[in-house]
C-alpha cells in the first residue's frame, strides 16, 4: 500500500471548532446552531470533517466537532471577520458550550500522508503525490519537518505537562481566550475509514487488527500529561455505520472506547512536543507490535498491499503565538482550558464583542 502526501500551502490553517451539548442530546435551540454554524463553515472552508465527540467517561458527554482545513490565512479571517460568523459568535450565551481551537500553520512545520488516492484531512489542501523517502522508519516524522534539525529539535521550555484541571459537572460561564502558550505544541490528527474494505480484507482486519488498533487508540486516548499528552478527543462519523468484523475478539470489553466499532474515526491529540509523540510510539507493546503486522500485511508484497484501507495522519509543530483557542460556557477541563490555572497557559476573560483578530 504505497503512501501519499499532498503539498499543503505555504501558510494555512486548521480551525477546529466545537460545541458541547450539555445534554445526553442536544435541545432544539443547540440543533439550531448546530445546523447554522455547520452550514456556514462546511459553505466556506476548502474542507470539513464533522464528528461526534463521546466524552461520557470524563463525564462530559457528546459534542459536535468540525475539522476545517483553510487554503490561507486569508480565507479563513474572511469567513471568521464575516457579518453572519461575527453576529453568530457575539450571539452565544455564557453558557453555549462553544470553543474553537484555531492552528495556523507553516508547511515547515508540517507533514500529511494518506494510504489511497482520496484526499483526507490536510490533504485537500494540495496535490497528492507519492511519498517515496522518509517514511515507514522510527523517526521518519521529524526527519519530515523541515525545521527540525539536529540545532533545533522543536522542544518545548516546559519540562513536563502540568497537572490539569479535570472536568467535574461545572459549566466556566461567559467567555475566555487562551492568552498564552509555550512553544511547539505537537498536533496530530490520525483517521481511519473502514467503508472500503472488501471482504476479503475484512477478514483480514478482523483477525488481525482490530483488537490491536482498538487497544492502541485506547492506549494513547488515554496516556495523559505523565506521557507528555495535553488533550485527546476521539471522534465519529455515526453515519459511516458500524464496522463488519467477523471475530469481535475484545468489542465488548468495556475498557475499550465503542466508538472504535464505527467505520469512520478520527483522533484529535495535542502533546506537549513531538519528542512525547515519538517517545509514546516506541513504548506501547501494543503499537510496536500492531506496526510491525501491519507494515507486514501492508507493505511491499503483503497480502494486503493493494489493500482499499483509508488512513490519513497529519502532524504539524506549533509556535506559541499561532495558535488561537477560545471557550464559551464549557465544562471545566476542555481542551486546553484544563491548563489556564498555569502561567504557560494563561486565559484572559472576554466580552461578546471583544473578538481576537489574528
Amino acid at each position: 500500500m504505497p503512501l501519499l502526501t499532498a503539498q499543503v500551502p505555504e501558510h494555512f490553517v486548521v480551525g477546529i471548532f466545537g460545541t458541547q451539548y450539555h445534554e445526553v442530546l442536544p435541545s432544539e435551540t443547540k440543533s439550531s446552531l448546530v445546523k447554522s454554524f455547520g452550514d456556514s463553515i462546511k459553505a466556506a472552508a476548502k474542507y470539513v470533517d464533522e464528528v461526534v465527540h463521546d466524552d461520557s467517561e470524563r463525564g462530559v458527554g457528546l459534542s459536535r466537532v468540525w475539522i476545517s482545513y483553510w487554503s490561507s490565512q486569508g480565507d479563513y479571517k474572511q469567513w471568521w471577520n464575516s457579518g453572519t460568523v461575527t453576529r453568530f459568535w457575539a450571539s452565544l450565551t455564557d453558557d453555549a458550550g462553544f470553543w474553537r481551537e484555531v492552528l495556523h500553520f507553516r508547511s515547515t512545520r508540517f507533514l500529511n500522508e494518506v494510504t489511497q488516492n482520496v484526499p483526507s484531512g490536510a490533504s485537500n489542501l494540495g496535490p497528492l503525490s507519492p511519498l517515496t523517502e522518509k517514511s515507514g522508519y522510527w523517526g521518519a516524522y521529524r526527519d519530515r519537518i523541515e525545521e527540525a534539525t539536529a540545532q533545533n529539535r522543536l522542544v518545548s521550555a516546559l519540562q513536563s505537562v502540568p497537572e490539569p484541571r479535570q472536568p467535574d459537572g461545572t459549566i466556566r460561564r461567559g467567555r475566555v481566550q487562551m492568552s498564552q502558550f509555550p512553544d511547539n505544541i505537537c498536533y496530530v490528527i490520525e483517521g481511519q475509514d473502514h467503508t472500503p474494505l472488501k471482504e476479503h480484507e475484512g477478514k483480514v482486519w478482523s483477525k488481525k487488527f482490530h483488537w490491536a488498533t482498538k487497544r492502541w487508540v485506547t492506549n494513547i486516548i488515554r496516556a495523559g500529561p505523565e506521557k507528555g499528552l495535553l488533550s485527546s478527543r476521539l471522534c465519529h462519523v455515526p453515519e459511516s455505520g458500524f464496522m463488519n468484523i467477523e471475530s469481535p475478539g475484545m468489542a465488548d470489553d468495556p475498557d475499550i472506547y465503542p466508538a472504535l466499532d464505527i467505520n469512520r474515526k478520527i483522533e484529535i491529540l495535542y502533546f506537549l512536543d513531538l519528542s512525547y509523540m515519538e517517545r509514546i510510539g516506541r513504548r506501547d507493546k501494543v503499537h510496536v507490535k500492531l506496526r510491525k503486522d501491519f507494515m507486514d500485511a501492508y507493505g511491499p508484497g503483503g497480502i494486503m498491499a493493494a489493500g482499499d484501507l483509508l488512513l490519513w495522519v497529519e502532524l504539524g509543530i506549533l509556535k506559541a503565538d499561532t495558535i488561537e483557542a477560545e471557550y464559551i460556557g464549557c465544562y471545566e477541563g476542555t481542551g486546553f482550558l484544563a491548563y489556564d490555572h498555569h502561567p504557560s497557559f494563561s486565559s484572559t476573560a472576554v466580552a461578546s464583542s471583544d473578538r481576537k483578530l489574528f
